[in-house]
């Protein structure tokens, strides 16, 4: 087994910002990836249920199948998968170019494993939902009962 700290972890790519300056684009990390479960499995359950026969699709290519996902994220969540994705602030994804976005997106899904990344992401997030169900449930039980009275006559 490989010792974790002798890894030497290099940036996943670099791409020239519009403004010539280079970007390191980092690596997925199991931190990334739960921050992004936990996003999808509050901001995107309903994305992923409409989406979910495009992510299981074999013939679809993986570039194809995040295109077809992004496209029905609003804005505000554009920038918070950017946000995790290059661990800053959402502000400072704000004030990210939208061209140079585009090539940040581009360059994730051309580098990275994304039928692996997404498989760990939905194990994730039906972890997050299921634990979020069995809270909502405890507090549920854990709600006083409200008995009406019945009367006789």
């Amino acid at each position: 087994m490989a010792d974790v700290r002798s890894l030497d972890i290099e940036p996943l790519a670099t791409v020239e910002l519009s403004d010539g300056r280079k970007l390191d684009i980092p690596r997925l990390t199991t931190v990334k990836l739960i921050r992004i479960a936990k996003f999808i499995a509050i901001d995107g359950m309903k994305i992923y249920e409409k989406y979910r026969n495009v992510l299981d699709d074999s013939q679809m290519e993986d570039a194809e199948k995040v295109s077809i996902i992004v496209s029905e994220l609003t804005d505000e969540q554009i920038i918070r998968l950017l946000a995790i994705l290059l661990g800053i602030s959402d502000e400072e994804a704000l004030k990210i170019d939208p061209f140079d976005n585009l090539e940040i997106i581009t360059t994730y899904v051309e580098n990275t494993d994304v039928e692996r990344a997404f498989t760990n992401v939905q194990k994730l997030m039906k972890k997050f939902k299921g634990q979020n169900m069995q809270a909502n449930q405890t507090m549920d039980e854990n709600q006083p009962q409200k008995f009406g009275t019945v009367g006789t006559s």
